[in-house]
């Protein structure tokens, strides 16, 4: 919530979805996948998650085989290096950034 506060506040994006779980995530850019509609250019995933945490979300979001996939930057509070290692094995994650972040980290990620 507070990312989506920074991102409205700096007029960085006009749009931000925002979801509760990997799951409700998942299911509703699916939809839109599926519908032809636009996805984010950018994806925020936090890791720790209630129902599908970050890394099932991204098992199953790289199933659908979206020819251009936004940008994923995994959002983690650990700074173990085996989970940034994990993340970047994804080809669809652009990099891991540990909480928190300022509002610099964000304007670069949302500049790319």
């Amino acid at each position: 919530m507070l990312v989506k506060r920074l991102i409205s506040f700096s007029g960085i994006s006009h749009e931000v979805l925002e979801f509760s779980d990997g799951q409700e995530a998942y299911y509703k850019l699916r939809e839109l996948y599926q519908l032809g509609d636009p996805l984010p250019d950018v994806i925020l995933l936090d890791i720790n998650m209630p129902i599908w945490d970050g890394w099932d979300f991204l098992d199953e979001f790289i199933k659908l085989g979206i020819e251009k996939f936004p940008e994923v930057y995994v959002v983690t509070s650990s700074t173990n290096p085996e989970e940034k290692e994990k993340a970047c094995s994804y080809a669809i994650v652009k990099d891991c950034i540990v909480k928190p972040f300022d509002m610099e980290v964000l304007q670069r990620i949302l500049a790319s």
